[in-house]
């Protein structure tokens, strides 16, 4: 579910006879990133600003259907409120971004933050914007989903202690290397189809 709409998955638009020929071809990597609420202030001086870019580009659907993606980028809600916070400029730029509503569907959700925020914040998390971060971090762990953020201080800086109870967190340019190496991978295992049933490759080899 999108913005409080559902959508159908589809596969990448492949032309004429080539179309059974690819059912198991996707150019979707089966990855979701969420976006951290500091990467909305992102300026183009900073170095994250053309990894934003990036990843905003594969996040996108080229022909409007949902399947001709590269990933999935989202922004949790609270993400999304703490961004538009007090700034209309901020406030744009976060609504250009699809949220995520995360519901705790099997229980377990004050444990598991407080497990973040020992974490994160092993003082507790006293601020608004530190408990912000908690949730933003939750989140992005219920949805399955790597948390690119520049935020070294409390949680790029925790990463293995994270990724021990099922967080994956990312900086924007690592974010984009990983990336990088799983398109060519995916584009290396579609030449590898087309030249050994006599097929053509699917059109977006190469494109991405």
């Amino acid at each position: 579910m999108i913005d409080g709409e559902e959508y159908e998955e589809v596969q990448p638009a492949i032309s004429g006879e080539d179309q059974d020929q690819h059912q198991d071809i996707s150019r979707y990597l089966g990855r979701s990133y969420h976006l951290d609420a500091n990467l909305v202030y992102a300026k183009r001086r900073d170095g994250d600003w053309e990894h934003l870019l990036q990843l905003q580009k594969w996040g996108r659907y080229p022909d409007g259907k949902i399947g001709t993606r590269v990933i999935d980028l989202f922004m949790s809600e609270k993400a999304q409120q703490e961004a538009a916070r007090n700034d209309m400029l901020r406030a744009k730029k976060a609504s250009e971004h699809f949220f995520i509503h995360v519901v705790d569907s099997f229980g377990g959700e004050a444990e598991c933050k407080k497990r973040i925020e020992d974490i994160l914040f092993p003082l507790g998390a006293k601020k608004p914007k530190d408990k912000n971060d908690v949730t933003i971090v939750y989140e992005a762990r219920q949805d399955n989903a790597i948390l690119v953020t520049n935020d070294r201080k409390h949680i790029l800086s925790k990463r293995a202690e994270l990724e021990a109870i099922g967080v994956r967190v990312s900086s924007p340019s690592d974010a984009v290397r990983e990336i990088k190496s799983l398109i060519e991978e995916r584009d290396r295992q579609a030449r590898e189809w087309a030249k050994k049933n006599r097929r053509r490759r699917p059109e977006w080899v190469g494109k991405d």
